[in-house]
């Protein structure tokens, strides 16, 4: 169960990656980028895996399938831009992990690469700012070196009080990937499937000649069977760093996949359950582990994690923390763990357990918290009753084509509500009762070839995985403005047999685009294979081709 839930994540990644046209041009321009020296003034992909903001800057970071990008959160129609990754030093790829603290900024990297056992995510990195993003660094994505024995070891713990760890040895960035990353103090922490969870100090480091000044260090987590782990008390004869399957003597605690900072502590999910870590003198932690056999989560598999500031009926404030808990399998379900008593008791939100949603991301502000998931966008004022908000579509007809949200964020100083899917972003200002929806293309304006002026996307199209909604994928077919009145659509099979014929009442909400479901004209799905596609306008005829996969 854990290898097939693992499959689905890097299935999400992949569509992550692949969504979208490499280049497109914003809906909407009107004025210049607050990094305007070092950005681009488009965002290059419609896929929003994460959504964070810096109060510092009034700038919502935005975590895409090719890059980083970046709006003022104060003026949601002005220019959403990209960081320029040819002139700064950022992970190629998409962005798997995204946190901000202020003005610091920690970015992770991945994309999909052939191997042994096909297609696999490589981790690319991590890039970061103390300046808010004016200027980067960039660490390489932490692997032993290729000649390692099977187990190495490091030195843990307190100055003067260290133990030598055992480990396996990590030689490649292959299965090695950042899925999230989280800064705390001068030190950004990673966590990692093969990598486990990992930092290195991006701040007030001191150089020396010959060595690298913040290298990164790995760090112990409790194997599965380990209640707790405090500094210089690790059974070191019987402990080893190993995130194999226990069948083959590794730990499900050991894959990394969530760390969250609050204050002086650290919250990490892996495929074993939720570790609280508490920062000791010299920067050792003392840890925790809880997971759904022992303590009352939904799920071992732990993908995210958000902190929430309550007030009691009594007027006390306390703090809450979420964590996004899915199901490795067995008696485990999908939903959402909480905590109000820093991990001594765990509650679950037993309206989303019993929905079996798969939550994707959290966001909480004074009362509320939202979750988006494979089904939508949900909110609650008390935790416990959960509301579902409408699907982002305009009255114009505009609309996102998918019931999966990956992100979401809740601004209150503008009483606004981000969401980001597979197919764009959008706000509300009243909590959904109307949308404003931001998607990009690469517009046919100023197109000087056929293929420019007529195409087709997603392109091949994995009708189970993308544009998804109520039931149907859809293809998108983008084409010149001062075509629309006269758009006829026509699709043939590879015999050339026509499947269906498509007109102005197939428009997207933009007006320059048709839809298709990817049906014929029966009403049936089509089957796999190429199909092409042909526009009439004017006295103009222009073709394409889409590639129709059933997955």
């Amino acid at each position: 169960m854990i290898k097939s839930i693992l499959i689905s994540i890097i299935a999400i990644i992949g569509l992550v990656i692949c969504q979208s046209p490499e280049s497109f041009e914003l809906k909407k321009i009107e004025s210049q980028t607050y990094f305007d020296s070092i950005s681009t003034e488009e965002l290059s992909s419609n896929s929003i895996r994460h959504i964070r903001k810096s109060d510092d800057l009034d700038i919502l970071f935005l975590a895409t399938s090719s890059g980083l990008g970046f709006v003022d959160y104060n003026n949601p129609t002005d220019q959403f831009a990209m960081f320029d990754r040819d002139l700064l030093n950022l992970p190629v790829g998409g962005n798997p992990g995204l946190d901000v603290n202020g003005q610091d900024i920690a970015v992770s990297g991945v994309i999909q690469v052939e191997a042994a056992d096909g297609i696999e995510p490589e981790g690319t990195g991590i890039g970061y700012s103390s300046d808010g993003g004016q200027t980067w660094g960039f660490k390489p994505q932490p692997v032993d070196p290729s000649d390692s024995p099977t187990y190495t070891t490091f030195n843990w713990g307190e100055p003067g009080f260290e133990q030598e760890i055992r480990k396996l040895s990590v030689t490649t960035e292959i299965d090695n990937v950042s899925y999230d990353v989280a800064i705390l103090g001068d030190y950004i922490y990673a966590a990692s499937w093969a990598g486990g969870l990992q930092r290195f100090q991006f701040k007030n480091v001191l150089l020396s000649d010959g060595e690298d000044p913040n290298p990164w260090e790995p760090i112990p987590l409790p194997m599965d069977n380990e209640l707790d782990q405090e500094c210089g008390l690790i059974n070191t004869e019987e402990f080893e760093l190993n995130p194999k399957d226990p069948s083959d003597g590794g730990s499900h605690n050991h894959k990394g996949f969530s760390v969250h900072a609050v204050d002086d502590t650290l919250w990490v999910g892996t495929a074993g359950g939720i570790n609280k870590g508490v920062l000791q003198p010299g920067e050792c932690i003392n840890w925790r582990h809880y997971n759904s056999y022992r303590n009352d989560i939904s799920g071992n598999w732990v993908i995210g994690f958000a902190d929430h500031i309550l007030t009691n009926e009594i007027g006390e404030s306390f703090q809450r923390i979420w964590a996004i808990t899915w199901s490795t399998g067995g008696y485990e379900k999908y939903g959402l763990s909480y905590t109000d008593d820093g991990g001594y008791s765990w509650n679950v939100a037993e309206q989303l357990t019993s929905m079996n949603l798969r939550i994707y991301g959290i966001s909480t502000e004074e009362n509320r918290v939202f979750v988006s998931s494979d089904t939508g966008l949900y909110f609650s004022l008390d935790g416990i009753h959960w509301e579902k908000m409408s699907y982002p579509a305009e009255e114009q007809g505009e609309q996102l084509l998918t019931e999966a949200y990956f992100s979401c964020l809740h601004d209150s100083l503008n009483n606004r509500t981000w969401v980001g899917s597979p197919d764009g972003i959008a706000f509300t200002d009243n909590l959904g009762v109307s949308w404003e929806i931001i998607r990009f293309w690469n517009t046919t304006l100023n197109a000087t070839t056929e293929q420019d002026r007529f195409y087709a996307y997603p392109n091949p199209m994995y009708t189970g995985s993308y544009n998804v909604f109520q039931g149907d994928s859809f293809v998108r077919f983008v084409f010149e403005p001062q075509d629309v009145p006269e758009a006829q659509l026509a699709i043939f099979d590879f015999a050339m047999a026509k499947v269906i014929e498509l007109d102005q009442s197939h428009l997207a909400g933009n007006g320059q685009e048709i839809l298709w479901n990817c049906r014929n004209d029966w009403g049936d799905k089509v089957a796999n294979g190429v199909y092409f596609c042909r526009l009439t306008a004017s006295d103009k005829t222009l073709w394409t081709k889409v590639v129709v996969i059933n997955d």
